[in-house]
């Protein structure tokens, strides 16, 4: 991070998200100072949540234009449910529902968000790392799975969903919520 110091935070950012462009397993994304504030405020308040993870388009195409054609009309129909948790303000795990239920200390993780903030106070950006671990999600899923996460960590609005899940678990209205939000959980099939 030490090199960075002596950039402005826009060629900061064109070099982390640069760096690992071409690496499939690896996802970056910058932070600004205030989604920064407001993401760790409420994920200190509010450590875990559910997120889908919707099928990519490509993994289904089996090599011929109308198999093909009919997943891209499909869209993102089918997902799985992830369980994430921030373990502290830079550590974000995902596992799968299934395996969280199983054994939720035994879970493996399928994706890690590690946040960098050294560069927080002095250039105003925080870095993300998001590594893939599990071999079927790939680099679109993850994109999708973090920016959902951002999203209801820092909308006012979204939030109340993931307060409702953390401290009224028992009241919880997954139906309900997934019913509300039909573009990220669309209805297995």
């Amino acid at each position: 991070m030490s090199l960075f110091e002596r950039e402005t935070p826009s060629t900061i950012e064109y070099l982390w998200l640069e760096q690992f462009k071409d690496k499939p397993r690896v996802l970056t994304d910058v932070l600004q100072p205030d989604e920064y504030d407001t993401l760790t405020k409420n994920a200190s308040h509010a450590p875990m949540f559910i997120a889908p993870l919707t099928k990519s388009p490509h993994h289904d195409m089996k090599g011929n234009g109308i198999e093909a054609a009919k997943v891209q009309l499909q869209g993102t129909q089918g997902f799985r449910t992830l369980v994430l948790q921030f373990q502290d303000k830079k550590h974000i795990l995902y596992t799968s529902l299934e395996e969280f239920q199983r054994d939720a200390q035994a879970a493996s993780p399928h994706l890690i968000v590690t946040v960098f903030d050294d560069l927080l106070a002095s250039k105003q950006l925080a870095l993300l790392r998001v590594d893939i671990l599990a071999a079927d999600i790939d680099r679109l899923q993850a994109k999708r799975v973090l920016d959902y996460t951002r999203r209801f960590y820092t909308d006012g609005a979204l939030f109340r969903w993931v307060e409702s899940f953390n401290h009224r678990a028992r009241g919880f209205d997954f139906a309900g919520f997934t019913g509300s939000f039909p573009d990220h959980w669309p209805r297995k099939g």
